[in-house]
C-alpha cells in the first residue's frame, strides 16, 4: 500500500516543483501498476484551516476518483507487476534505485502490470514516449487503448503500433501533461 506521498497543496522535498495534479496521478498510478492494492492521498487541509470545506473537491480529487473508478471496472486484484516476465521491452526509462531523495517529476520510469492469463493489462506511461510490446504476452486479439489519466471517464483512444511494434503516446492529456494508460484488453468472442 502506498501511502504519505506529496500531498495536494504540499510539497514533501524542499526546493523543489510544487505538487500538481500530475504529481498526484504518478503516484497514484505508478503504486497501483506495481502491485500495491491502493494508496493514501491527502491535502494540506488536513489541519482544517480556513476555507477547507471549499477544496474538497478540487480537479486532482475529481481525477484521483476517476481512476479509483476505472481501476474498480476491472479485476485488479488479478494484476501482476511485469518484472520477472516484462511486457513493455523498449522504451521503459530506468527505475530510480538511489536512497537521494528526488521529485516525483523528475522519475520517468515506465511501470506495467497484467493478468496471468494475459486478458488484461495496464501500462503506465509518465512522460511522452514510444515503447514496445513484447508481442509473445499480448494477446492475438488485444484491444489497446490509451486512457487519459488527467480524464479517465472519458472517451479512449486507440493504440496503434508501427511495423516495428513501436506505440507512441498519442500527445498530451487533457491536462496538458504527458502522461498516459495503456489499457490492453482480450476481444470477446
Amino acid at each position: 500500500m502506498f501511502s504519505e506521498g506529496n500531498y495536494e497543496g504540499e510539497n514533501n522535498q524542499e526546493d523543489t516543483a510544487p505538487t500538481t495534479d500530475e504529481t498526484l496521478r504518478r503516484q497514484a498510478l505508478w503504486a497501483l501498476t506495481s502491485g500495491s492494492p491502493g494508496e493514501f492521498r491527502g491535502s494540506d487541509d488536513w489541519e482544517f484551516p480556513d476555507g477547507w470545506e471549499t477544496r474538497l473537491d478540487t480537479p486532482a480529487v475529481a481525477q484521483l476518483r476517476a481512476i479509483r473508478e476505472l481501476w474498480q471496472s476491472w479485476p485488479w486484484w488479478e494484476l501482476v507487476p511485469d518484472i520477472d516476465e516484462p511486457l513493455v521491452v523498449a522504451g521503459r526509462g530506468t527505475p530510480w534505485t538511489s536512497d537521494e531523495m528526488i521529485d516525483v517529476l523528475d522519475d520517468e520510469y515506465v511501470t506495467a502490470a497484467r493478468t496471468p492469463d494475459g486478458s488484461l493489462a495496464v501500462v503506465y506511461l509518465p512522460t511522452q514516449r514510444t515503447i514496445r510490446l513484447d508481442p509473445a504476452l499480448v494477446p492475438e486479439e488485444a484491444t489497446l487503448e490509451w486512457v487519459d489519466p488527467a480524464d479517465a471517464t472519458g472517451p479512449r483512444q486507440p493504440a496503434t503500433s508501427d511495423e516495428n511494434g513501436d506505440i507512441p503516446i498519442p500527445g498530451p492529456n487533457t491536462d496538458g501533461d504527458g502522461d498516459w494508460l495503456l489499457v490492453i484488453t482480450e476481444r470477446e468472442g
